[in-house]
């Protein structure tokens, strides 16, 4: 036993004892008082307060907006959220629809007649593109009469549409079961004089020979097309419309015989003018 004292104590001088080891620190000791600290100066400064996000409920336009960054009540306009004409064209739209409602065909050629008189195009086009798509007061569609769709095509020829686009208006007649007659055409042909297309004329005025009926030309259908032949000197084409004209009873009116002899003159075309005017003199 003894002995096994003496081996244990052997065993322990072997075990190095730890060293506290000291490190020199070069930070002041901190006071763990807490200790107040001192006042900066102040300076007059402006808060500005950020608005809270609005409720998607209330509709605001802002909510889709970044809330954080609203923008200045000045800057915020209804111009600014929708078009300026948007409330403009929706009353109209309102209005015209209205009227859709509470007119009949009668009534309408009344009113349309009324506004081309001030000249509001615009406002015929769009009641008639309205009315054709209500109904009447027994909830069948509204069908215009050939009449009410001049009155139409007027309008659109007043607001600038041409030759090609009134012809496919004059195709849509079909729909509603009209025959264009001859003012129908002579719109039309009013399209084409402005934009001098003297080869569509002549067809048109061909194909209105050929449908007879209620859209055979009369003087006015003629004086489009031989004003428009004279101007571009197209003499002979142009005498052939007048002898058709003559023969059918029309009249060349005053600027049509003035572009006639302008056209002779410029040609030296003495001899067919003297024609010409013989032709006028047997037919009065």
């Amino acid at each position: 036993m003894a002995s096994q004292m003496t081996i244990l104590s052997r065993a322990r001088s072997f075990i190095p004892k730890p060293t506290l080891i000291k490190t020199i620190s070069t930070f002041p000791s901190l006071f763990q008082e807490p200790q107040l600290a001192t006042p900066e100066p102040t300076h007059p400064t402006t808060t500005t307060t950020t608005s809270l996000p609005p409720n998607p409920a209330s509709g605001s336009p802002l909510y889709n907006e970044n809330w954080r960054n609203p923008i200045p009540p000045s800057s915020f306009t209804a111009s600014s959220i929708t078009p300026q004409n948007l409330f403009t064209n929706q009353q109209q739209g309102f209005q015209m629809q209205t009227l859709s409602n509470t007119h009949d065909a009668t009534s309408l050629m009344n009113l349309f007649a009324s506004w081309m008189a001030s000249q509001q195009w615009a406002d015929v086009k769009a009641l008639f593109e309205a009315w054709v798509r209500s109904l009447d007061k027994n909830g069948k569609p509204n069908k215009p009469d050939v009449g009410l769709f001049n009155h139409y095509l007027r309008a659109n020829l007043m607001l600038g549409a041409s030759a090609a686009e009134l012809l496919d208006l004059l195709a849509q007649m079909d729909e509603f079961q009209i025959v264009p007659n001859t003012a129908s055409f002579n719109l039309v042909l009013k399209a084409m004089y402005q934009a001098n297309e003297t080869v569509a004329a002549e067809k048109l005025i061909e194909r209105m020979l050929q449908t007879g009926n209620e859209s055979l030309p009369d003087a006015e259908s003629y004086n489009l097309v031989i004003g428009m032949l004279f101007q571009s000197d197209q003499i002979d084409a142009a005498f052939k419309h007048i002898d058709l004209s003559l023969k059918s009873g029309s009249v060349l009116s005053m600027n049509v015989f003035m572009e006639c002899v302008k056209s002779c003159v410029k040609k030296h075309r003495l001899d067919l003018l003297v024609t010409i005017i013989e032709r006028c003199r047997v037919s009065d």
